[in-house]
């Protein structure tokens, strides 16, 4: 017949669909798929349904002697308490020394990533602020970019959060009130949206002229108010 599980004596490697596990664990077969995912292990929470529960893997090692820990660890969720709705994230959990398994990262149904705790580094192993971006090609950095016309890119900067009428949100965003420009825009209110709401405080035109209280300056400084 067909061997569908073997165990190596000289090893205790097991094999799932092959004679010559090479792991502890070797799984081998044709993968599951159902719709974007595809895989060849399957893991299943039977714990009855709760917003937070949903299969996983945990990453365990040792960490003196013999003594071992919970490192890290993967789970796919169920992202509410909805009867009837599946919709799941993906969470990342990793811990620091003497301290508890702690939730870093999530990926939401809706495609949204969060990073509640730490600091993100590319192209650096020690990111100092929470997103920090080091380069080694002149004029390389971070690009933002409107996917279509008329959809102008920007870097949004929110307020503190502060309840005080005078805060504002900023927007600094290309090509707003006319092409090759770059703008400065200020919320209408606090906590407000300065696209929508706000005027331009100030524009640097395609030819640098730079308009105050204007967004087509005719001269090198052009300011009105």
């Amino acid at each position: 017949g067909n061997t569908y599980v073997t165990i190596k004596t000289t090893t205790g490697n097991v094999g799932i669909g092959t004679t010559g596990p090479g792991l502890t664990l070797d799984v081998k077969g044709a993968a599951y798929t159902n719709q974007a995912a595809r895989g060849t292990i399957r893991s299943m929470d039977s714990t009855a349904m709760a917003a937070g529960v949903g299969g996983g893997i945990v990453f365990n090692g040792i960490y003196t002697g013999t003594s071992q820990a919970d490192f890290a660890g993967i789970k796919g969720v169920k992202e509410n308490a909805t009867d009837n709705n599946y919709a799941g994230a993906l969470s990342f959990s990793t811990r620091a020394n003497l301290a508890n398994l702690t939730e870093n990262m999530v990926l939401s149904s809706s495609g949204t990533l969060t990073i509640p705790n730490g600091n993100v580094g590319i192209g650096t192993t020690g990111p100092g602020k929470r997103l920090d971006v080091n380069v080694t090609t002149a004029g390389d950095g971070i690009r933002v970019s409107g996917v279509t016309p008329n959809f102008y890119p920007g870097i949004y900067y929110a307020g503190s959060g502060s309840a005080n009428a005078s805060a504002r949100n900023w927007l600094i965003m290309a090509d707003g009130s006319q092409w090759g420009s770059l703008e400065f825009k200020p919320s209408a209110a606090a906590q407000g949206d300065p696209y929508t709401t706000g005027t331009t405080a100030m524009l640097i035109d395609r030819a640098g002229n730079v308009g105050i209280g204007i967004t087509n300056p005719g001269a090198k400084l052009d300011v009105i108010g």
